[in-house]
């Protein structure tokens, strides 16, 4: 594993493990990729969204204690086919979260008619939403293994 590496065609900090990269949103989430992202300490993801870079064909996972509501309308593109989908590792059932809606707003949001302007920085990428986390809020390496395992062999999923 190698730590520490700088993302210099990356507005995020990652650490690369073979074949997956862990992004770390940092500061960006309180942006949450708008029109204000391109101030100070922003992810210009607009400027990036300019030359016609977006998340289509890519495929992300949210490791999480709960998880995405599928359902949210920014979820839910124009033809009526959602973008996020929501897993349990821990074997307790899904847990719906804010927190966890909120982070996948901020990489796929698609705006909706609600939210129009409200564009995550990867939108029109599909997000894996997967709850690692137990009833009792622990975490084991086993839940932790089987998410990583599926969601990248399974769901091809390159930034988690």
């Amino acid at each position: 594993m190698e730590e520490g590496v700088s993302g210099k065609d990356c507005a995020l900090s990652y650490t690369v493990i073979p074949a997956v990269v862990f992004c770390l949103l940092m500061p960006v989430a309180a942006s949450y990729a708008l029109n204000l992202s391109t101030g100070t300490g922003g992810t210009n993801a607009q400027a990036v969204h300019a030359l016609g870079v977006t998340g289509q064909d890519v495929n992300v996972a949210l490791i999480s204690g709960g998880n995405a509501r599928t359902t949210h309308e920014a979820f839910i593109d124009g033809n009526g086919i959602g973008h996020v989908f929501a897993h349990d590792f821990a074997g307790d059932g899904l847990l719906l979260s804010d927190h966890d809606t909120w982070m996948a707003g901020i990489v796929v949001s698609g705006g909706g008619s609600v939210f129009g302007d409200y564009v995550g920085v990867a939108y029109g990428a599909d997000l894996h939403s997967a709850r690692v986390s137990d009833s009792n809020g622990m975490v084991s390496s086993i839940f932790l293994t089987d998410a990583l395992n599926e969601l990248i062999n399974r769901h091809d999923c390159r930034v988690i």
